[in-house]
C-alpha cells in the first residue's frame, strides 16, 4: 500500500518525530511510505536517517494573510492561502498533481487542511490526526482562540463568508459544487484526536475519538542526569530572546538541568553550559529521565506536554503561539503547572521555577492523572493507527455531508 504522509503548518521537531514509531512499523509491514513536509531540511535531518521518502508540500511562500494574532482558526486558513482564491487554487492544484504522481491508497493528515479539503475533492481517502487544535470542534463560527478580543459571532462569521467565498470560487472554477460552511474544508473520512480529554486545546468533546498522545521517548542522545544535590529539570527551549536569561537563571539554580535547545549550535551550548546544566542541540532519549524528572520546562507544546502528564511530571510553560497558551492554559486548569508570558520572564522565571519544583501540591496533581492512564501504552496505540491506516481504503471513501462533489485526479 501506497501511504503519503502530509503535513502544511507549523514550525518543530515534534511535527515529525512523533510519526517515527508509526512510520517504522508501517515500512516494517511493506508499505510504501512518502512525508510531503513543510519543512524540507527538518525531514532531511529525521527521515533520511530512517530511508523514508520526502518531499517538499506544497505552500504558499509569497501570499500571507497579514494575520498576526489569530482569533480563530479561520485566521490560520487565511495565512496559508484561504485569504486569496488564486494561492487557494495553487495549493490544491500543488496537492492535486502530488496525488495523482504518487498515486496513495491513503493520506495521513498532520495539521495539514489544503491537503486534507484536497483529498476531499479528489477522492483519496484521508485519515486526520490531530491533537486538537488542528481540528477545532465542527461548529460555526470556529472557536474563539483570545476572548479578551471581545469579538463578536458575528464578527467570526464575516471572517468565515470571505474565506468561504474565496473557495467556493476555486471550486466553481473546477466544476464542484460549492460548500456551505467553512468548516467543511477539513472534513476527512476518519479523524481521531492523539491527545487525552484532559489536554484538548478545546476543552473534552463528547463523542470524539481520543486515542491519546504520540510521542517518541526512545529517539536521541542517551543521557542522565548528573549525580548532584538538588532537583532534577528537563529543558526543551527555542532560540528566542528571552533564552540567554532562562538558561543563566538554571545555570545558577541549585538544580542538575538537561536542556534540549534545536538549534541554538555547539559554541553557544558550551557557553552557556556548566557543571549543573548541560545543553543539547539535538533530541534526548527521555524514557531514562522521565522517573526522576521533578519539573519540565517547555514552551507549551502538546508532544512533551502529554508524555511528562502520563509519568507525573509538573510543567512550566513559556508560550509563544496561541496553540501553547491554549495547551498552558489547560495545564494550569488541571493544577500541574504555570505559565509565563515572555514579557514576564525575568521577573518570574526563576521563582517559578522553585516553587513547582518545591511545591508538592503540582506533583501530587500530576500524579493524579498519571495513574489514570497507567494502562496506557503508546505502541499499542501506535499499532492501533497503522491497523486503522491499513483498513481505511477497504473501507472506501465516505461521502461526507454538504454540498462537495469529488472530480478525479488527473491522468
Amino acid at each position: 500500500m501506497k501511504i503519503l504522509f502530509a503535513w502544511e503548518i507549523g514550525g518543530n521537531l515534534g511535527h515529525i518525530a512523533k510519526y517515527l514509531p508509526l512510520l517504522r512499523l508501517l515500512r516494517q509491514r511493506g508499505h510504501e511510505l512518502l512525508f510531503a513536509s513543510k519543512e524540507i531540511e527538518l525531514a532531511q535531518r529525521l527521515l533520511a536517517p530512517e530511508g523514508i521518502a520526502h518531499v517538499q508540500a506544497p505552500l504558499v511562500t509569497r501570499f500571507r494573510g497579514g494575520i498576526r494574532e489569530p482569533a480563530s482558526f479561520a485566521d490560520i486558513l487565511a495565512e496559508i492561502g484561504f485569504a486569496d482564491a488564486n494561492a487557494l487554487a495553487g495549493l490544491l492544484s500543488g496537492w492535486r498533481h502530488l496525488f495523482a504522481l504518487y498515486k496513495p491508497d491513503v493520506l495521513v493528515a498532520e495539521y495539514a487542511p489544503a491537503a486534507q479539503f484536497a483529498a476531499r475533492l479528489y477522492g483519496v481517502p484521508c485519515l486526520g490526526l490531530s491533537t486538537g487544535f488542528e481540528h477545532p470542534p465542527n461548529v460555526q463560527p470556529f472557536p474563539l482562540f483570545r476572548p479578551w478580543l471581545k469579538l463578536s459571532v458575528e464578527d467570526l462569521l464575516k471572517k468565515e463568508e470571505k474565506l468561504l467565498e474565496n473557495a467556493n470560487t476555486v471550486l466553481t472554477c473546477q466544476g464542484i459544487a460549492p460548500m456551505a460552511r467553512l468548516q467543511d474544508v477539513l472534513k476527512t473520512d476518519l479523524s481521531l484526536l492523539t491527545t487525552l480529554p484532559e489536554l484538548d486545546h478545546y476543552g473534552a468533546r463528547k463523542g470524539a475519538s481520543y486515542i491519546g498522545p504520540m510521542f517518541t521517548l526512545a529517539d536521541g542522545l542517551t543521557k542522565n542526569w548528573a549525580e548532584l544535590p538538588g532537583h532534577r529539570v528537563f529543558a526543551y527551549l527555542r532560540p528566542y530572546p528571552e533564552l540567554p536569561y532562562m538558561l543563566d537563571t538554571l545555570r545558577d539554580s541549585n538544580a542538575s538541568v538537561l536542556a534540549v535547545v534545536p538549534g541554538i549550535g555547539t559554541e553557544r551550548a558550551a557557553a552557556y553550559s556548566s557543571e549543573r546544566l548541560h545543553i543539547f542541540d539535538e533530541q534526548l532519549k527521555l524514557t531514562p529521565l522521565l522517573r526522576d524528572m521533578d519539573l519540565a520546562i517547555t514552551h507549551g507544546g502538546h508532544g512533551l506536554a502529554g508524555a511528562f502528564l502520563l509519568h507525573g511530571v509538573p510543567m512550566l510553560t513559556v508560550p509563544t503561539n496561541i496553540e501553547q497558551y491554549m495547551m498552558s492554559s489547560r495545564l494550569i486548569q488541571l493544577g500541574v503547572g504555570k505559565q509565563i508570558t515572555r514579557n514576564r520572564v525575568k521577573m518570574d522565571f526563576a521563582s517559578s521555577v522553585a516553587q513547582i519544583a518545591e511545591a508538592p501540591s503540582y506533583r501530587e496533581r500530576a500524579r493524579v492523572i498519571s495513574k489514570k492512564y497507567a494502562g496506557y501504552d503508546a505502541d499499542r496505540m501506535v499499532l492501533r493507527v497503522a491497523n486503522t491506516i491499513e483498513r481505511l481504503p477497504r473501507q472506501g471513501v465516505v461521502r461526507l455531508s454538504g454540498s462537495i462533489t469529488r472530480v478525479p485526479l488527473l491522468h
